[in-house]
């Protein structure tokens, strides 16, 4: 009788494992698919091997380590983030692990339109004031459906830099009654 418990207890956590996301076994990165990576179980244990078991990627907003110091062959105590994402730093210190931050997705610079992809505008992050113009522009999505817009910039992708990404060209910008100095009217995409 305490076989087919013990059979049943083991049955049941091998479902559970699947059913909550944890992976294959792993002790070695090269153990895991292309886009995950070897989470140690017990932490890290200096140059003797860990077992672990294989866990997707970071993606935004889930937790990583600026430098992953103690990867050893590929067996973190955190997964790195994905291709297309950064570790921004948060300024706290888990020893002996490092930095710790969240994965955020990774931002294309640019100067005009013309850098950003055909639904996407040229952002600016630095509010315009007085001529000065200063140059930080990122990559941004055009607005969709509730979305805030300024109303003079109209919809569709623009060839300059702006302060607002404007609607995209299947929508308009609809005036809420605010404005905003020195940008003007404000609104919704809609």
């Amino acid at each position: 009788m305490a076989a087919v418990h013990l059979l049943a207890l083991t049955l049941l956590f091998m479902v559970a494992t699947r059913v909550l996301g944890i992976g294959e076994d792993c002790s070695v990165a090269s153990d895991c698919a292309k886009e995950e990576c070897c989470l140690s179980h017990g932490g890290l244990k200096g140059k003797r091997e860990a077992l672990g078991s294989c866990h997707a990627l970071g993606h935004s907003g889930q937790k990583c380590f600026v430098e992953n110091r103690f990867a050893s062959h590929g067996v973190y105590y955190s997964c790195p983030c994905a291709s297309g994402y950064h570790c921004k730093g948060q300024r706290l210190i888990e020893i002996p692990y490092g930095e710790t931050g969240t994965c955020e997705r990774r931002v294309k610079s640019c100067a005009t339109g013309a850098d950003c992809a055909e639904d996407e505008c040229c952002m600016s992050l630095i509010r315009p004031i007085g001529k000065r113009k200063r140059a930080m522009n990122e990559c941004r999505k055009l607005g969709n459906v509730k979305d805030s817009c300024l109303v003079s910039l109209g919809s569709g992708k623009k060839d300059h830099s702006t302060f607002q990404c404007p609607c995209k060209a299947s929508l308009k910008c609809h005036p809420n009654g605010q404005f905003d100095m020195p940008l003007g009217a404000m609104g919704y995409c809609g």
